[in-house]
């Protein structure tokens, strides 16, 4: 059910209480077969027994928490990632990219890794 590293899981049982915990094993569920982003899409499913308004906005609390913080919840999980992955003297290639969209400039940093790039950071 919960497609994630054990690491990850690990990390994440520290970062959220129980409820919150559940909440995001659900969530991230309901994203990897449902493929979409859209809350009201991913409410329907959510498998609680409230009303379909009071799922999304819990879903929006969910999301608004002040835990979700790239580096309080990314960074520690990608730090760990490379110090298992890579050898201390080997290199990192990190590359960065700008998107504009209309009038939004994105630049984005990830790390090389085999023939794809994993997002860092972003602004």
């Amino acid at each position: 059910m919960f497609q994630l590293p054990q690491f990850y899981q690990e990390y994440l049982k520290k970062q959220f209480n129980l409820p919150q915990y559940l909440t995001l094993c659900l969530l991230v569920n309901l994203l990897q077969n449902l493929k979409t982003v859209r809350l009201e899409e991913m409410a329907k499913l959510f498998p609680y027994p409230i009303k379909l308004r009071s799922r999304i906005k819990k879903l929006q609390r969910f999301l608004s928490l002040k835990n979700w913080k790239v580096e309080t919840i990314w960074f520690p999980i990608l730090k760990s990632w490379i110090m298992n992955q890579w050898e201390s003297n080997k290199v990192i290639y990190l590359v960065m990219d700008r998107t504009q969209w209309q009038n939004i400039n994105i630049l984005m940093v990830s790390l090389v890794h085999h023939q794809g790039a994993i997002p860092v950071y972003f602004i």
